[in-house]
């Protein structure tokens, strides 16, 4: 199986990081003092005021487990192992970016099934999400006093960038047909499947035209991932929290910074 891209979107990896900052079993991220020592760790490495950014770097960094299982399962058919036996949480620091690496300790998978798909594949987003998704995500909102709306609401743009991956790149239209499927599922699931009063994935997306490339579309954030909360920090172009005027803004400096270099 080729699953460079799961590394390249969502951060796993199938070999352990040399030098992580820090390196933790994502069963222990379920135990507040661990995740206590995590979020202070990640706040300290990005120069960040308050904790609302370290919040949505854990929170999003283990999304890419549930944006791993979609993609693989659409790319392979196959239900990779993610379990919290078998994946380690690693901070790496790379320069620009602090990221989050999710080291898959051993490759398992479980085939998909021929017949009842969307049956096997509900009751395993319904084990997988109350047994640990959602428990692990209470954990990030209580050791950073945020609500859990603040990690929970990111999800929606996350898997919808990489439906639009899908949909723009995957030759192979039964890749394509396998995602939307699974996309429109994962749409689907009632609410309380992760202890929320609406479906976090469930959104109306909104695109605009990217200043980084004439032409193109960027897609608008579900809500904010707190970037800006760091020192001498900003927000993204794309972030909801954005007003007109200073996106315009935004985009005149883009723009120019893009003629210049060029």
């Amino acid at each position: 199986m080729d699953l460079s891209l799961l590394n390249q979107f969502f951060g796993i990896a199938f070999e352990s990081e040399k030098e992580p900052i820090l390196s933790i079993p994502a069963a222990d991220l379920l135990n507040r003092e661990q995740m206590d020592i995590v979020i202070h760790k990640c706040a300290e490495l990005q120069k960040a005021i308050g904790l609302e950014l370290p919040a949505t770097f854990v929170g999003l960094s283990l999304f890419g487990l549930i944006g791993g299982i979609q993609l693989a399962l659409a790319m392979h058919n196959r239900l990779l192992d993610l379990s919290l036996a078998n994946v380690t949480f690693q901070i790496v620091d790379r320069g620009t970016y602090l990221h989050g690496v999710l080291y898959v300790q051993e490759l398992r998978w479980t085939e998909a099934p021929e017949a009842g798909r969307e049956e096997w594949l509900t009751a395993f987003w319904t084990d997988y999400f109350g047994g640990f998704i959602n428990r692990v995500m209470n954990v990030t909102a209580e050791s950073a006093g945020v609500k859990p709306d603040l990690i929970w609401n990111q999800f929606a743009a996350r898997m919808r960038f990489a439906s639009d991956y899908v949909e723009e790149n995957m030759p192979d239209e039964q890749v394509k047909e396998r995602f939307r499927g699974d996309h429109e599922l994962l749409l689907q699931l009632a609410p309380g499947i992760f202890g929320r009063k609406k479906n976090p994935f469930d959104f109306k997306p909104r695109y605009l035209d990217s200043p980084y490339a004439p032409g193109k579309k960027i897609l608008m954030r579900s809500a904010c991932c707190m970037y800006d909360h760091r020192e001498n920090g900003v927000k993204c172009y794309n972030c909801p929290r954005l007003l007109t005027a200073e996106r315009e803004e935004m985009r005149l400096e883009i723009e120019a910074s893009r003629a210049a270099s060029s």
